[in-house]
Formats: structure tokens, sequence, C-alpha cells
């Protein structure tokens, strides 16, 4: 990358200490910081996913101050609603398609699985979507009174849909579930289901882990021995008299008796035996379509067990909407919204920023009546952001360079080639599955082999570039040049898009071909040099090796797209 030196004093770092008067002197922090260009194109990674566009490249350049402007027209591209789904497929896990997926039976009988999870995967994320994108206060979705389904979903949760209104749309609950926005998805509490003996406490710490950022596996908590872990009258008087317990319990047992309508899971199996064997008869109707998996008789079963009722860290509650409204209203809420806008924004740690920053994104947040699209502009503008890396001589990292997540790279190369990475895998044990796009999921695909998470197994994403992440953009690498080379001889609208400079395929002059090069370079490394610059001639030499080669002059270029779709400063940014 190219960079302009600015020296920023961002952050303390390093403190020496005068022996004579006892002075501690702090250490500024010397950093470099990104170019205009570079740090455009970091911004619009993150936002979007996708390199900026010329015209964004030579607005910025004409006019720097232009930078927010074009900020704020991304925070409007419905590919930031893309990075919202992604963030909070991260945070939620949800996305785990190596799981078992729910059959396809009874009014979905025909359609393929992978068409199945995605309906339930996505129904909530498409929530969070639709509150963001629509300018809706963020805490809507802890409280909307809707869910979005598809006509899938509709099918599957048995909710309102309307078959001439728009493939993914607002629809209503029709099982009297106290509604609570995304808390309220059946999806959700499958992916997270309740083992019985648990009592819902490990629904409820994923939720104050998730929204609040009180994880409450992190409580030094010291277990009293001699207890029945087995005996569930056991454990619900231990957790309620034993101060050993009280310490950790006092706030989780309410916070889980706000569960108790929903079923513990729906299980494949159990839908099997349920289609298969009883034809969803007796208590095996609950498995078959429209899935019943809130009981509003079954909304107060924890005071069976003498446990506590309903509650939000000592205030009353009632139904499962309060936990929702409970939560938007919590200063924590939007202090963690704003910690994992950051962390996932700077591929950082949710905790890892200090508090003082955290509180700025904060203010955003709340200031702006939680617009997502303020705190999210309020990171990727804050000069931290703009660091290249830091040049006092530490060795190691640069501190804020970032690496291409899979489901980014995937975009990237979808908007540069028209090309993505699709397979039918057919009919297997898990399923029929028609259409999956290998590059961003797991079951079949190479997410989590390529840094990024399967939702279960693998929870955390990589950002650094391992051999198999190496490997699989090589591939995605060559399959899009080829792609988008053979529609550009076919006189296609994808290869036209990306070939400017060349008015008529494989019949260019050195000029034009030079001249395609210095836009590739501008366009796919955001690397805005001459054409006389040292960088062509080596890209044209790959070009020409390919020609010497024996190689077609169609080759020669996929050889060359290829490479340059590998290249380092694709990678990071």
């Amino acid at each position: 990358m190219r960079y302009s030196v600015i020296i920023l004093a961002l952050l303390a770092c390093g403190v020496d200490k005068d022996a004579s008067v006892g002075i501690r002197v702090e250490q500024p922090v010397v950093t470099e910081a990104l170019s205009n260009s570079d740090r455009l194109l970091r911004i619009s990674m993150a936002l979007r996913g996708v390199r900026p566009s010329l015209q964004d490249y030579q607005t910025l350049e004409a006019d720097p101050t232009q930078l927010e402007f074009i900020v704020d027209r991304w925070l409007n591209d419905p590919l930031f609603g893309e990075t919202l789904k992604d963030m909070y497929a991260e945070a939620l896990l949800i996305r785990a398609d190596t799981e078992p997926i729910l059959i396809s039976a009874g009014p979905i009988i025909d359609v393929p699985s992978d068409q199945v999870f995605e309906a339930m995967s996505e129904s909530s994320l498409r929530l969070l979507e639709h509150v963001v994108m629509s300018d809706q206060p963020f805490t809507n979705i802890m409280t909307a009174d809707y869910l979005m389904a598809n006509q899938t979903l509709s099918l599957m949760y048995g909710t309102t849909y309307d078959e001439n209104g728009p493939e993914w749309q607002q629809a209503e609950w029709l099982d009297a579930r106290p509604v609570a926005g995304m808390l309220s998805d059946s999806a959700l509490w499958m992916r997270y289901p309740n083992n019985g003996f648990n009592m819902h406490r490990g629904r409820a710490a994923f939720v104050a882990k998730t929204f609040l950022c009180d994880d409450f596996n992190t409580r030094d908590i010291n277990v009293a021995s001699g207890i029945d872990l087995s005996d569930e009258e056991a454990v619900a008087e231990a957790v309620t008299t034993l101060p050993t317990c009280i310490g950790c319990h006092q706030a989780l047992e309410p916070l889980s008796s706000f569960f108790w309508g929903f079923q513990i899971d729906i299980p494949r199996t159990r839908q099997n035996q349920a289609y298969n064997d009883y034809n969803c008869a007796g208590e095996y109707g609950d498995a078959c379509y429209p899935l019943v998996f809130w009981r509003p008789e079954q909304e107060d079963d924890g005071a069976d067990f003498g446990l506590q009722p309903p509650g939000y860290y000592g205030a009353p509650g009632d139904r499962f909407s309060d936990l929702g409204q409970f939560i938007a209203d919590d200063p924590r809420f939007a202090s963690c919204t704003a910690r994992r806008f950051h962390a996932y924004l700077t591929q950082g740690a949710l905790l890892d920023a200090p508090e003082s920053q955290i509180n700025l994104y904060r203010d955003a947040l709340v200031g702006s009546e939680f617009s997502a699209k303020a705190l999210a502009r309020a990171v990727v503008l804050d000069p931290s952001f703009a660091v290249a890396r830091q040049v006092d001589g530490i060795e190691g990292p640069w501190p804020s360079i970032q690496v291409i997540r899979p489901e980014q790279y995937e975009r990237t190369l979808y908007a540069l080639t028209g090309f993505r990475l699709r397979w039918r895998p057919g009919t297997s044990y898990h399923g029929t599955f028609e259409d999956v796009n290998l590059a961003i999921t797991d079951r079949f695909g190479f997410r989590a082999m390529s840094g990024g998470i399967d939702g279960l197994q693998v929870t955390q994403p990589t950002h650094t570039p391992t051999p198999t992440k190496v490997l699989f953009m090589r591939y995605m690498a060559s399959e899009s040049a080829g792609y988008v080379v053979d529609d550009w001889v076919a006189g296609g609208a994808d290869g036209k898009a990306l070939f400017t400079e060349i008015p008529q395929p494989l019949s260019a002059t050195d000029n034009q071909i030079r001249d395609q090069m210095v836009n590739f370079h501008a366009r796919l490394l955001g690397d805005h040099i001459l054409a006389d610059d040292p960088e062509i001639d080596r890209t044209m030499a790959l070009y020409q090796d390919a020609i010497t080669r024996g190689l077609s002059e169609n080759d020669a270029w996929k050889q060359v797209l290829s490479a340059l779709f590998q290249d380092p400063r694709m990678m990071f940014y």
C-alpha cells in the first residue's frame, strides 16, 4: 500500500520515569496514517465488503472533504445491510448450516433444504437489516411486533404472508407469543435449545452476553460442593438459598423465567418421527408444520420448580415482551452495541477498545436517536480507523491492517466479475440441496476454511492469512477470472463492465492493453498509478509471458486477472 505519513498522537503508550523529580512522562504512540485513497478503500470494505468505484476515488482526490458525504451514501447502500447481517450472524452464530436442517415435509415438501435453512437462519438477521436500513431506532430489534418472513418461513411458522408482496416482508405471529423483535424468533431458540435441567438459563445467559456484554461465565463464583446436579429440585433450591449460587443466579434466574413459553427444541429426528411414524398426531404434532414452538399455557411453569418469577436485574417483569423492552431501555445495550460495531468493523475483540473510546461511539448512537448508521459512521470516520501502522520502532504486525473476510471476498469478486461459486449437491441423508454458495457456507462450502465461522464448531473468525485461506482465494480468483473473461469475449455485460479500456475483445493494441492494466490496478487494488509505472510493466510482463508460452490472448487475460485477484492488496486493506 502507498501511504502518506501523518503523525498522530492517538494513544498513550510507554511511560518514562524521571528519577530526579519522580514525574511520569507519557510518550505518545507515533503512527502512520493511510493515504486518502487507502482510507476510502478500508471504509468501503468494512461497510460494504466491496471496493470503491473509480468515481469515488476521483471525487475524493479532487476534494478530500467529500469523504463524509461518500460514507453517508454508502450507509444507505443495500450492501451495508448485508454487512449488518454478517455482523450479527457472527454474534448470534445462527448461520450454522452444518447442523441438521429441519425436513422438507407437509406444506414445504417440495422446498429444498438450502431454502429451508435460509428461511430460518435469515429471519432475525433480516429484521435487523430492515430496522437499520429503514432508519428505525436500533432498539426496535428488541421491541418490533413483527418478524421478517418469506413464503417458506410463513408455512413453517404459520405466520401471515402476502403472496403479492415482496419475497421477504413483515409478517405477524399468529400463535399468541409476546413479541420482542429478534428475541421472538423460533430459529434462535432452536439454535440455543434448552436441555430441560438447564431451566432456560443458557438462553438467558446468551441474551445477556450478546446484547448487554454481560457474560455470566466470566463471573468469579465458587460453586458449592455436595449438590446433586441431576436432581432438579436440589438445583432449584441451591440457586435460591446458597450464597455462593445466589451471587450469580439472583440475576440469571429471573431472566431465564421469561423463556418458559418456548419449547425445548424441535430436532430433525423428531420431525421425521412425526411425519413418518405418528402422522403428526398427539404430542408429535408440535414438530409438524406449522411448528408449535410457543405455548402460552407454559409461561408460568418455572414456578412449579420453585424458581423466581420473571425479572430484569432487580426489576419485576411479566411476559416475554417485557424482556425486549428492558434490554432496549438498558444503557448497557447502547454500550454493548457500540462495542459490537467497533469490534466487527475493526476486526478487534469485543472488549478491546477503551471505555473512553466506546463512550464516544455510544454517544453517537444515543444522540442520533439510536441510528445504527450514525454509530457505524462514527467508527469508520474516527482517526483511529485510518491508522496504517506504528512507526516508533515496535516490531510486529500493523495494528490496524485488516484481512478480507470470506463474505467480503465473495461480494468483491461478484461485484467485479458477476461470478458466484455455486453448486447443486443434490439429495443426501441431510436433505436435498438445490443451490449452495460454496464461498459462504460450510456443509459443502469453504467459509470456515477461509477465515469465517461455521456457527457451531468454529465460533470465532480468523483474521490472518492462513494456508487454507490462500488456497481458497486462489481457487476463487481462478474461477472468477475464467468466468469474466469468457463473458467478455462472448459480449456479456459482466465482461464489458470490467474491460472498459478495450473496445473489442482480443484485438487490442499494446497501448489499450496497458491502459486496461492501469484501470485494473486502480479498480481492483486501489493502486492509482500511471501507465509508465514499474508496477504496470510487471503486470504487462505477466500478460506477455502467457503469450510467449503459447497461451491464447483469452488465457493470458485470465492469468493476469487471477494474479490480481490474489494480490496481497486484495487480501489486506
